[in-house]
């Protein structure tokens, strides 16, 4: 029996659907604004160091170790995390 009622509750869980796989993928994929991590989470043992080890958990962060690391001690305090992340803030606004 075809019903009226379904068929709109139906539409309303599709659309529900819809924005809650927007919302899904917003969290999952990042909003781009902010692609790098706060220094904390990357810090794992919290010593005030970022290592080469740990930046392996920020994407691009260990390929670019080397030239964040202004002072060559082979890790990166949070003044030179910060200017990373300027550096890459002021390459993702430059592309759009």
């Amino acid at each position: 029996m075809y019903h009226k009622e379904n068929v709109f509750l139906n539409w309303i869980l599709v659309g529900l659907l819809i924005v809650s796989g927007a919302a899904f993928a917003q969290g999952v994929m990042g909003d781009g604004k902010d692609a790098t991590p706060d220094f904390a989470k990357l810090d794992i043992d919290a010593d005030g160091f970022v290592t080469a080890a740990e930046a392996r958990q920020a994407s691009g962060l260990s390929e670019m170790f080397g030239s964040v690391d202004s002072n060559s001690d082979g890790k990166l305090d949070a003044g030179e995390y910060a200017e990373y992340q300027a550096q890459v803030k002021s390459g993702a606004s430059s592309s759009h």
